[in-house]
C-alpha cells in the first residue's frame, strides 16, 4: 500500500533540531511494527519547503531503525500547488492520504483526495465553510471513502474519563463549560506568518473544544457570540486577533439548554514553559469536573533548558531496552487511520460508515464547521448573535 503526506510543515516534521512533529514520527513509528506501507509520497509545494522534512527523516529513520521506499515531490524547482494531484492519479485508488496545509487550502484538497477515490485524513479545522463540509460528505458518500479529521484530543485520556463521567450522569444535566486555551505568540508571528490572515483562533484553537463538547455531549450548538481585540499582533504587522471570546450556546437532546465560553489567545510569551494553556470546567447540577490539561505533572529544569511543562501523554520519543519508538494519543490517532485503512481495504471492517461515531468523522467534524463560520460572522458584527442553522 502507498501513503501519501501531503505538506511539509511542523504538524509533520517539526521546526526546530530538537521537534519532530508528529505524522511523521506516527507513520515511521507504524511502518516499523508492520510490512503494510510500501512506498510514501510526500508533497509540498516547492523543493525548498521539502529540506526540513528530509533531514527529519534521515534522523527518524536512524533514531527507529528502519528503512522504507520514500519520494518527495517536487524534484525541481518549479512552484507546483497543484502537484499533489499527479500523484493522487499515479497511485492506487483507496490509498490513504494525510493532508496538512494551511486551514484556507483544506477543501480544495480534501475534494480532490475524495474525487481521486483516496481514504483521508486532515488536521484540523474540517474545511471553512459549511456548504463545503456538505459537497465533501456527499462524494465521500458516493465513492464510498473514509474520511477523518484528526482532533486528537478525543484520544486523550484525561477527555475520554470526562466523557464517561458525562455519559454515565455523575455530574447530573450540564449548565456550562469554561474553556481556556492559548499558545506562543510564535504561532502567528512566526510559524503561520505566511498565512495566518486566512484564519483565525477560532478555526486554530476553538474547533479543538468545539468538537470536545459535542463529542461529550451530543448536543447540538443553538447560537454563537464572538468578540476579539486587536493589539500587539496588529502592532506588529500581523493584522490579525491577539484574542477571542466565544459564548456559545448549545441545546441538548432533551431540549435543555447550556453554555459553553471560550477564551482564545496566541499571544502568549515566548518563554512560556509550555506550548499551550489549557483549562476545562465543566459545572453540572451534581457536580463539577476541573482538567489542567497543561499541567500534567511532568516539569524539567537544566541548566540547559529553561523550565518546561511537558505533556507525556501526546506524543513523545521513548527508547527503552534498545526499542525506540514514538508514543502518545497524537502518534495514536494517525496509526488508528491507518489501521482503517488496511482494515477497510481488506474487507475486515465492512463499510466506512460502521466507524462513524468511533472516529472524529467529517460527518462529525462538520458541526465544528458550522460552528466556527458561524462565530466569524459574529466576530466581524461586533459580537452580534447568530443563530446556527444547517
Amino acid at each position: 500500500m502507498d501513503l501519501i503526506i501531503i505538506g511539509t510543515g511542523m504538524y509533520v516534521c517539526g521546526k526546530d533540531n530538537t521537534d519532530y512533529g508528529t505524522i511523521l514520527p506516527a507513520v515511521l513509528s507504524y511502518i516499523k511494527k508492520n510490512n503494510l506501507i510500501k512506498n510514501i509520497h510526500i508533497v509540498g509545494t516547492k523543493r525548498k519547503s521539502l529540506i526540513e522534512i528530509k533531514k527529519k527523516y534521515k534522523i527518524l529513520s536512524r533514531k527507529l531503525k528502519i528503512k522504507i521506499n520514500i519520494k518527495f515531490y517536487p524534484n525541481d524547482d518549479n512552484n507546483q500547488k497543484d502537484g499533489y494531484i499527479k500523484i493522487l492519479k499515479s497511485t492506487n485508488k483507496f490509498c490513504p492520504v494525510i493532508i496538512s496545509v494551511p486551514d484556507h487550502l483544506h477543501f480544495k484538497i480534501v475534494n480532490d483526495c475524495m474525487r481521486h477515490f483516496k481514504h483521508t485524513l486532515i488536521v484540523k479545522p474540517f474545511v471553512k465553510k459549511y456548504n463545503e463540509a456538505q459537497k465533501i460528505l456527499r462524494i465521500q458518500k458516493k465513492n464510498k471513502l473514509l474520511g477523518l479529521v484528526e482532533f486528537h484530543k478525543r484520544l486523550d485520556r484525561q477527555n475520554i474519563i470526562i466523557k464517561d463521567l458525562i455519559n454515565n450522569n455523575k455530574i447530573g444535566k450540564i449548565l456550562s463549560f469554561n474553556i481556556e486555551y492559548s499558545q506562543k505568540i510564535t504561532i502567528p508571528k512566526n510559524s503561520f506568518i505566511k498565512w495566518v490572515r486566512n484564519t483565525n483562533l477560532i478555526y486554530y484553537l476553538g474547533v479543538h473544544y468545539i468538537d470536545l463538547i459535542y463529542f461529550f455531549t451530543q448536543a447540538t450548538p443553538h447560537r454563537v457570540s464572538a468578540v476579539g481585540q486587536k493589539n500587539i499582533l496588529k502592532n506588529n504587522g500581523v493584522d490579525v486577533h491577539d484574542s477571542i471570546q466565544l459564548m456559545l450556546e448549545w441545546k441538548s437532546k432533551d431540549s435543555s439548554i447550556f453554555n459553553s465560553l471560550f477564551s482564545l489567545s496566541w499571544v502568549d510569551p515566548e518563554k512560556n514553559s509550555a506550548r499551550s494553556i489549557q483549562n476545562i470546567k465543566i459545572i453540572g447540577t451534581l457536580g463539577r469536573i476541573i482538567s489542567d490539561q497543561k499541567n500534567r505533572g511532568l516539569s524539567i529544569v537544566n541548566k540547559n533548558l529553561e523550565s518546561q511543562d511537558i505533556n507525556p501523554d501526546f506524543n513523545n520519543f521513548y527508547s527503552i531496552n534498545k526499542n525506540p519508538y514514538f508514543f502518545g494519543y497524537g502518534i495514536e490517532n494517525v496509526q488508528s487511520f491507518l489501521n482503517d485503512v488496511k482494515n477497510i481495504n481488506k474487507n475486515k471492517i465492512g463499510k466506512y460508515e460502521s466507524l462513524i461515531g468511533d472516529r472524529s468523522s467529517f460527518k462529525d467534524a462538520s458541526i465544528s464547521t458550522l460552528v466556527a463560520e458561524s462565530a466569524t460572522k459574529s466576530l466581524n458584527n461586533n459580537g452580534n448573535w447568530v443563530k446556527i442553522k444547517k
